[in-house]
């Protein structure tokens, strides 16, 4: 092990100059700005989970003079507080293009400490910096002050995105469908706009009901984003279902026979969100749409204050709507093929 040791001793060594303003990002608890952590969390700063790497994982390919560099570099540049971030932004609108240069320059640590996250992902380290750096640079040109938002906490998302998508095309030998990938899209939006709209990170509870899907189907999109895959790997949280479980096997059922066809899914919540958003999830929640458990009229009642028989009512109305030709339409083709 002596050759990893010597990496990580150096890799540690190379940090310290970005000790003092390392943070651990987690969403549980909502991501914090960097001004906010610049003092007393040295440890913080997770290094120790790079040196409990593989040792044919964590090798940096012939850029360890690359890295001793650019870790010292963004180390000299000063954190800003709020207001400057405010004062930045505010230029930036206006066209101001070293204020934007300055803004990323004083965020490129927050970029190393995400990046750290996905070694032994599918990239060498540097390429991951390059990668986060990219949605550093978005972050900058999107940003809205006016939100309320902190920089740090809205340039999380985008870095990780950028990382992520990097990842994605880069290190998968296992294509993702279309349709997952258009729905981890619209988690990504979700989350985007729900933390320029809350001033905080969204809890997935928040993410999945803004876009009218169960929290398992969250914690799915996010075991599928959250590394490069292979076939035995879990693709939800909770570890209940691996990648293998989706590749079909000649040998036996259709997936199609086995398991509830996502695009009839797709189909179903499209349909139902051509209703009231009171009528969308009675009918969710007494047909289990999403969360594969029937509830009663009287639970769905207490759940809404009202009578058993109002809800009956409303679901009676619902249904009715559902079955006019412009709604059921979409759903014809499933139905002629079952």
């Amino acid at each position: 092990m002596e050759a990893f040791n010597s990496y990580g001793f150096f890799f540690k060594e190379d940090l310290d100059c970005i000790d003092d303003d390392c943070l651990e990002f987690e969403s549980e608890r909502g991501s914090q700005s960097l001004s906010d952590t610049s003092h007393g969390h040295e440890d913080d700063c997770d290094l120790e989970d790079l040196e409990a790497k593989d040792e044919d994982s964590v090798i940096l390919e012939e850029t360890d003079n690359q890295v001793r560099v650019y870790l010292k570099e963004i180390g000299k540049v000063p954190l800003l507080d709020k207001n400057e971030e405010i004062e930045l932004a505010k230029r930036i609108a206006q066209g101001d293009q070293e204020a934007k240069e300055l803004l990323i320059k004083a965020n490129l640590r927050l970029v190393v400490s995400i990046a750290k996250k996905y070694i032994n992902s599918g990239l060498p380290f540097l390429d991951l910096v390059q990668e986060g750096n990219i949605g550093l640079m978005k972050a900058v040109e999107k940003f809205d002050y006016r939100k309320g938002c902190k920089f740090s906490t809205y340039a999380i998302w985008w870095i990780r995105q950028s990382i992520t998508r990097a990842l994605a095309d880069k290190g998968r030998t296992i294509r993702i469908p279309v349709h997952t990938l258009d729905a981890i899209k619209n988690m990504m939006k979700s989350h985007q706009r729900l933390t320029q709209e809350m001033k905080k990170e969204p809890t997935i509870a928040e993410i999945a009901a803004d876009m009218g899907v169960s929290v398992q189907k969250i914690h799915e999109l996010i075991g599928i984003i959250k590394n490069p895959i292979s076939v035995e790997t879990p693709i939800d949280e909770l570890g209940n279902y691996n990648i293998v479980d989706y590749i079909e096997d000649k040998n036996s059922a259709s997936p199609i026979d086995t398991v509830f066809d996502v695009n009839l899914i797709e189909q179903i919540q499209k349909v139902l969100k051509t209703l009231t958003k009171r009528e969308k999830t009675i009918i969710e929640m007494r047909y289990g749409i999403g969360t594969h458990k029937e509830q009663t009229l009287e639970e769905i009642g207490k759940y809404f204050h009202l009578t058993r028989e109002r809800i009956r009512q409303i679901e009676e109305k619902a249904l009715q709507r559902l079955k006019q030709p412009n709604r059921i339409s979409p759903l014809l083709d499933f139905i002629n093929k079952s």
